[in-house]
């Protein structure tokens, strides 16, 4: 059955997607509430942006374990880490969210935010950085772009006949 992932840049609108879709009945998840899906990497060369001292990647046996349990379901998986594009065969389908780093920016400084990821100056200007890389790699991947300047309804209008 579809599984849809669809990942975007912090601020690009992944937990208020995932909380329109739950609100429509569509089994959608948000990536950061997976038990188990954040591991800690470490080294010079470890791409990402730290929170409290440490940098994070996505559990790549745990997001299949997630999607195993629920094989034969249509559900949309919502996130971004560092190597999301190790999960993104995992899916049936991936998607992006793209959003322009001026809105990035005013979403990253709201107060609603419930994520810690980009409340930091430092943190916010090291996601600038990069936000080429990532569109580079989702380019790379032939993801299908979700324009994340949209309203929330209009996003999901686009993503629920993906994941189905």
């Amino acid at each position: 059955m579809p599984s849809l992932l669809v990942v975007g840049m912090p601020g690009a609108g992944k937990t208020t997607l995932v909380q329109e879709l739950v609100n429509r009945d569509v089994s959608a998840f948000d990536a950061d509430d997976l038990p188990g899906i954040w591991r800690s990497v470490d080294g010079p060369h470890a791409a990402g942006v730290d929170l409290d001292g440490q940098r994070y990647a996505w559990n790549i046996p745990v997001m299949q374990t997630f999607l195993a349990e629920r094989e034969g379901s249509d559900l949309v998986v919502a996130g971004v880490a560092q190597n999301f594009f190790e999960a993104v065969p995992l899916f049936s389908r991936a998607a992006y969210l793209n959003v322009s780093e001026r809105t990035m920016r005013h979403r990253l400084a709201s107060t609603d935010r419930t994520n810690p990821l980009g409340s930091t100056q430092e943190q916010v200007e090291a996601l600038c950085r990069l936000r080429p890389a990532f569109y580079e790699i989702v380019g790379n991947l032939a993801l299908q772009p979700i324009d994340a300047e949209l309203d929330v309804g209009k996003i999901a209008d686009v993503i629920i006949p993906l994941s189905s």
